[in-house]
Formats: structure tokens, C-alpha cells, sequence
């Protein structure tokens, strides 16, 4: 399943046809609209699902694309697309880049956490 994270207008085969491209148009790839900007995507091989959901979160239009496993016994209109792995890369003063993979809330974000976490690298 994956929510697209926006306000704008956006046009489901627009959503289906770059992600299919992004994705390297995985074979018998189909997406539905379940509600407005939810979508069920499926793979025809379980490879190709486990590649694109641990490359998550994607963008799309400038605008995060959240991805989760499906499964059949939840509703997708109750799952949870509030938090997400996020890679961050900022640029310090002294020019060194800082990548982080952790969860994060948007308005839960503290700058000075990047010096601090275990999974920050300076490269």
C-alpha cells in the first residue's frame, strides 16, 4: 500500500506510470486506487515488492510517497502512514555531509539529534 503525502491534484496513471519507471517497470506491475491518494500496488514477483518497499520512503512531484506491507485481514484506509525511515543528508558548516536512517516525525525533527544518534556517518 502507499500513501501519497500532498495536497496537490494529482492523477493516479501520473502516480502508476513514473513509479513503474522509477521501479524498473517490474513485470506485471498494476496499482488501484483505493481512496483519494492510496494506493495498492502489486508485484507479480516478491522480489521486486521487497526491493521497492526497502527503498521507501520515494518521491513523486516533489512529495514523499509512503510505503507499507499489506495485510489482508487490515483495512487499508486505517493504516498508518504517520512515520517513516527517512534519510537526511545535510550539509555542515564545515562542509561534511551527515547521513541518518532513522523514524522521524516531520514536526517531531530536532537538528541537534543528528550529532547524537548511532547512526549518523560523516563522510
Amino acid at each position: 500500500m502507499g500513501k501519497l503525502i500532498t495536497d496537490k491534484d494529482i492523477n493516479p496513471t501520473w502516480v502508476q506510470n513514473a513509479m513503474s519507471n522509477i521501479w524498473r517497470k517490474p513485470g506485471g506491475f498494476q496499482m488501484k486506487e483505493i481512496h483519494d491518494k492510496l494506493y495498492q500496488f502489486i508485484f507479480k514477483k516478491e522480489a521486486d515488492m521487497k526491493r521497492v518497499l526497502n527503498g521507501s520512503p520515494w518521491l513523486f512531484r516533489n512529495s514523499w510517497l509512503l510505503l507499507r506491507r499489506w495485510e489482508r485481514n487490515n483495512k487499508p484506509e486505517a493504516m498508518d502512514f504517520s512515520k517513516d525511515l527517512f534519510c537526511i543528508v545535510d550539509r555542515a558548516p564545515e562542509f561534511e555531509t551527515i547521513l541518518i536512517r532513522e523514524p522521524w516525525i516531520a514536526s517531531d525533527f530536532d537538528r541537534s539529534a543528528i550529532s547524537d544518534s548511532p547512526h549518523s556517518h560523516q563522510f
